[in-house]
């Protein structure tokens, strides 16, 4: 006997025999569901998306169907006809409420496939979270912000840039590290005069740490010296994983084996140091902030 064509058959089957006194179990009936040749919907973000894996489908000999997050069907009938869904790096604003929660119902009650590549639209930058799809998808949209990254103390030491240009590059630099750091971080800054003007202190305040960058009006030091002793002293009353020193700087302090003997002691001590050349006006001052 041949398979009937896809979809849903009924078959009954009879029986007739002779001085038969009971007739209701003569008869019985069952439903087969022939699936068919595979066919697979792939919906594009854009289109060209899901090309390569058209492609790869289409070598397998599966049927494919390519359309927009327009062409998913609205009910689930719609959706039975295909064994699989590709979404291809499709937002989920494209899909909406309505065809999420059928492509929910069509995992969850039909048992079908539904695989969801990867993309600058999908996931969480796709908008996933806390929607239909992210509860049918096997991993979360929630992303653990430095879940696993150890606490950082660090002194900004911002000396002066000695120019009266409409931007301190010095300051704004300062400022952007502040943005990079979290509350569970610390932050001392110095104005280059071997003293904090903004204490150690956790990161929970941005904005009150950046008008203090803002505001103070720094020293040109004559050595960085006190500086760096003054920081040596406070990161280590933290309690960090990482201790860090910033100089922001233009390299035009005289510095001595005292400065030398200094930076070993810190490193030996793993207080790292990074310096940042803001203005340094010629080779030697670069060379000096690069040693």
């Amino acid at each position: 006997m041949l398979a009937p064509p896809p979809g849903f058959h009924t078959y009954r089957v009879t029986l007739e025999a002779t001085q038969d006194t009971i007739l209701a179990n003569n008869e019985a009936a069952a439903f087969v569901n022939v699936q068919g040749p595979p066919h697979v919907l792939v919906i594009e973000g854009k289109p060209g998306e899901g090309q390569n894996i058209v492609a790869a489908l289409q070598a397998t000999r599966i049927k494919v169907t390519v359309g927009t997050a327009n062409d998913i069907p609205t009910t689930l009938d719609g959706l039975a006809g295909y064994s699989g869904v590709v979404l291809a790096d499709v937002p989920a604003v494209s899909l909406g409420t309505a065809r999420m929660q059928i492509l929910q119902a069509y995992v969850r009650d039909l048992g079908r496939g539904l695989v969801v590549s990867g993309g600058e639209n999908s996931y969480g930058v796709g908008g996933y979270a806390n929607t239909p799809l992210e509860q049918t998808l096997p991993v979360t949209m929630d992303i653990p912000q430095h879940k696993e990254t150890p606490n950082i103390a660090v002194v900004l030491i911002v000396e002066s840039l000695e120019s009266n240009g409409e931007i301190n590059i010095s300051k704004e630099a300062a400022k952007g590290v502040i943005g990079l750091l979290t509350p569970r971080d610390q932050v001392g800054v110095s104005g280059g005069c071997g003293t904090l003007v903004a204490p150690m202190q956790h990161v929970t305040n941005r904005t009150a740490i950046d008008h203090i960058i803002d505001t103070m009006d720094p020293c040109d030091p004559g050595s960085y010296l006190p500086d760096l002793a003054n920081a040596e002293t406070v990161l280590l009353k933290t309690d960090a994983k990482i201790k860090h020193v910033i100089l922001l700087g233009d390299g035009d302090t005289f510095e001595d084996s005292q400065t030398t003997a200094q930076l070993l002691k810190m490193a030996n001590e793993h207080i790292t140091v990074s310096t940042v050349a803001t203005n340094a006006e010629d080779y030697q001052q670069l060379g000096l902030m690069q040693q």
